[in-house]
């Protein structure tokens, strides 16, 4: 049995963590801090939460209606 593949702690391990919080960084991105021009420029969790409260309906209310050009 070859050592280096069966071993804890070697550079596959750390390049695994290292792709895992890349991915956890792009993902908090993506829901949090994007911007969504069709929805007001406003990232997707914070259009999420006014529509669910419906209290702030002026980013709901900007909204234009699709195009079908």
């Amino acid at each position: 049995m070859n050592i280096s593949v069966d071993s804890r702690g070697d550079s596959y391990d750390n390049a695994l963590a290292d792709v895992e919080y890349a991915t956890l960084e792009w993902l908090d991105w993506f829901n949090h801090r994007r911007l969504l021009e069709p929805d007001g420029n406003v990232p997707p969790a914070e259009f999420e939460a006014a529509y669910s409260r419906k209290e702030d309906t002026s980013i709901i209310e900007q909204l234009e209606e699709p195009s079908l050009r």
